[in-house]
């Protein structure tokens, strides 16, 4: 507040304007003080009414500490100065404020509007034991139907690709998965068409240039920092008294692999592959007499960890050349579509069955609020 020395990171995020601000800091650090400052600057300094901000938390409490915050803040600005009559203004305004948890907000914003969200304005919010119940017999009716049906090849072969070899419960929690991920997202349809789309793959797709690719290859850095500590780590070990001498002739070579690897971390993924099936690592010699064996084994430690990390990568991620990725990831295109359109069924069927009975999730609260304010395109 007036007076508050801030730090200048702290003093950044309250004066910052025109952009998105993300303060990330550990808890009594000061972020609700910071917050708190910011909306009163914005009151005091630039004219802006209290009402006509929107002041989001996650729980109850955090909403009505930030209401006594701001509170408790112009009424402190007003006793320096108590004839300020916009103050005073903000004092009364603060009582019909937005400052409130996302939930209520969403909430207030789809019951004004329960027509453009396309709901009934006497809805319930069912607990997670009702959504589940729901959700399974949702999932019996469409599996039923589709058992049944005359059409259902694709769905037969998901059966067998996803379930066991008894039942279906597998498949069953997969859809479950995929709703609850691409639910969490603002559009959950065009999130599943679009993953589906990743495995769409042609003879001339540069498989550098896909999304796999990229994950792929993201892993390296992380893997090659953790083998240089490890370099690091016996390099100190044959500086220390009792090391075996012979072990030296080893660092060389094993640190030329990790650089070489590194190096390659913006090159292609072919090159990765070709890279990591040719690493040969050099044979450890024998520890000389009178060496320390607790320095030994802990060098050999080191070493078997960099030799796992090496073969974790040529056995995993990198064991193919990418056309063999590209063939298999086109191969398995159409059954993920049919996976993604199977959740769209089961997503659209589980709306209607809410709908019926006037029900929703706290989630469909924040769709319908999505879809009252925005236009998708």
């Amino acid at each position: 507040m007036a007076g508050e020395a801030w730090t200048d990171r702290q003093l950044k995020a309250i004066e910052i304007r025109g952009s998105d601000v993300l303060v990330a800091a550990a808890a009594g650090s000061g972020k609700t003080a910071v917050l708190t400052e910011r909306i009163l600057r914005m009151i005091t300094e630039e004219n802006i009414d209290i009402d006509k901000l929107l002041v989001l938390t996650f729980t109850s409490s955090a909403a009505s500490e930030m209401r006594d915050r701001i509170s408790q803040a112009i009424m402190k600005k007003l006793e320096e100065d108590l004839s300020n009559e916009r103050l005073q203004k903000q004092l009364i305004l603060i009582n019909r404020a937005d400052i409130t948890t996302i939930h209520a907000f969403c909430m207030r914003i789809v019951k004004n509007n329960f027509a453009a969200a396309g709901i009934d304005p006497n809805f319930r919010i069912i607990n997670e034991s009702e959504s589940s119940i729901l959700k399974a017999e949702v999932l019996e009716n469409i599996f039923e139907t589709l058992y049944e049906s005359e059409d259902n090849e694709w769905f037969l072969n998901l059966v067998e690709s996803f379930g066991s070899a008894t039942d279906d419960i597998e498949l069953r929690q997969l859809i479950l998965d995929l709703y609850k991920f691409a639910y969490a997202g603002p559009f959950p349809e065009k999130w599943l068409d679009e993953s589906a789309e990743k495995y769409n793959l042609s003879e001339n797709t540069d498989f550098d240039d896909t999304v796999w690719a990229r994950y792929i290859k993201a892993e390296i850095p992380d893997r090659v920092k953790y083998m240089k500590n490890c370099m690091r780590e016996m390099e100190i070990l044959l500086n220390m008294e009792g090391a075996p001498d012979l072990y030296n002739k080893v660092i060389d070579s094993d640190k030329a692999i990790i650089e070489g690897l590194g190096a390659l971390t913006a090159g292609r993924y072919d090159e990765i592959v070709d890279f990591l099936h040719t690493v040969q690592f050099v044979t450890l010699p024998r520890k000389n007499k009178g060496s320390d064996d607790e320095i030994a084994n802990r060098f050999q430690d080191l070493r078997k960890k960099i030799k796992k990390e090496i073969n974790g990568l040529k056995e995993g991620y990198f064991s193919v050349k990418s056309e063999r990725i590209k063939e298999s990831l086109s191969k398995i295109y159409p059954m993920v579509t049919n996976l993604c359109n199977l959740t769209k069924i089961f997503m659209k069927y589980y709306m209607v069955v809410k709908k019926e009975r006037r029900a929703a999730e706290f989630t469909d609260v924040e769709h319908m609020c999505l879809k009252v304010l925005m236009d998708e395109n």
